[in-house]
């Protein structure tokens, strides 16, 4: 605990006279420090393992006099035209409300794709709740599974079993628990 402690009031520290890490798309030259911040929430099991694509990803990032260094990420993957995962969420600190901008950031993002639902499959279901998102009574590892059989909504079936598809190869498989939870997102009209 002490690490984390001393860890987040370094953060703080060296976020405060720059203010907040502005968020922005990531760069192909970020790729490095992505993996290095995904590295230990992979280690836990917090994370699935992904490969990053700077396309994917938003990045937190340090004003340039405090290093520009990532502190935070978060990835979209699209399940289908109308549905995009949001994944790889992680931060330096957690409990400043990184996170929570991270995920209105790629919810903005998501939109101005023209998608129209995100979802998240998270051991960490609260986190999702308290940003105003949905638990869905399916998911995908329990369709590679075979222990949902039950219809989803039709925006979401054909996602699901694309994902299921995914998930039937992943090594994780077996023990995999983690919640589905989704909002919707407003489309960006086109121009």
């Amino acid at each position: 605990m002490g690490t984390l402690t001393t860890r987040t009031a370094r953060l703080v520290h060296r976020l405060k006279p720059a203010g907040p890490p502005r968020i922005e798309a990531a760069t192909t030259p970020d790729l490095p420090a992505i993996d290095a911040l995904l590295a230990p929430h992979i280690a836990s099991g917090r994370v699935l393992p992904r490969k990053a694509s700077a396309d994917a990803f938003l990045v937190a990032r340090q004003a340039p006099g405090h290093g520009g260094s990532i502190v935070g990420a978060v990835a979209l993957t699209a399940w289908s035209d109308r549905v995009v995962e949001l994944g790889s969420l992680a931060v330096d600190a957690p409990g400043l409300g990184l996170g929570t901008r991270l995920v209105r950031a790629a919810e903005e993002r998501a939109a101005a794709l023209g998608f129209d639902r995100v979802v998240a499959l998270t051991s960490s279901p609260g986190f999702f709740l308290r940003c105003g998102w949905q638990p869905s009574a399916h998911s995908p590892w329990a369709r590679a599974r075979a222990l949902d059989a039950d219809p989803a909504p039709p925006m979401l079936s054909a996602a699901l079993d694309r994902k299921a598809q995914a998930c039937a190869a992943c090594p994780r498989l077996a023990t995999c628990t983690q919640t589905m939870l989704v909002t919707s997102v407003a489309r960006a009209e086109a121009a």
